[in-house]
């Protein structure tokens, strides 16, 4: 398995979810970055910088990793229409948290709730490169949904007043 998540993790997403009722969405935190010994200091350095590369190319806000995440059953209900649940173009944790986004939803950050994880596999160049690109991809998604759902808006609005 490539992640082991702590002992009191289920625990961990029941205080949070409880803490806040708004919150739609809880990313965790990676605790151990497991690497072979020969390729840690560039592959923790590698790690790194995909993290900021996603989240300042997503915009504000904590995203969501396949890894360490939960999520509402009710969110779910009100994202499962606008995610691609079949679309291998697309990352899918970061479109779910990009939908939750798009619908005014919350995802809340928490070191209560943490894994180790074993990224050897993601640290491919071949991996890394189809992360790039699909993580471009499910951008693009919601650059166009959000400009959508904005023109829906105005003619809304424009229709009221």
């Amino acid at each position: 398995a490539d992640t082991a998540v702590d002992p009191d993790w289920v625990s961990g997403l029941q205080r949070v979810f409880a803490a806040d009722p708004r919150t739609d969405a809880v990313a965790g935190v990676a605790t151990e970055v497991r690497l072979p010994h020969w390729m840690a200091p560039i592959g923790y350095l590698g790690y790194r910088v995909f993290r900021a590369y996603n989240r300042l190319t997503a915009g504000s806000g904590p995203l969501l990793y396949g890894h360490n995440m939960a999520l509402r059953h009710e969110t779910w209900e009100r994202i499962r229409g606008i995610v691609s649940r079949d679309d291998a173009e697309v990352t899918e944790d970061i479109d779910v948290a990009l939908a939750i986004r798009l619908i005014g939803g919350r995802v809340r950050l928490s070191g209560r709730v943490r894994a180790s994880i074993d990224i050897v596999r993601s640290m491919r160049p071949s991996k890394q490169a189809e992360y790039l690109r699909s993580d471009q991809r499910t951008r693009r998604k919601y650059e166009r949904l959000t400009a959508e759902r904005r023109r829906a808006e105005h003619a809304e609005a424009s229709v009221t007043s």
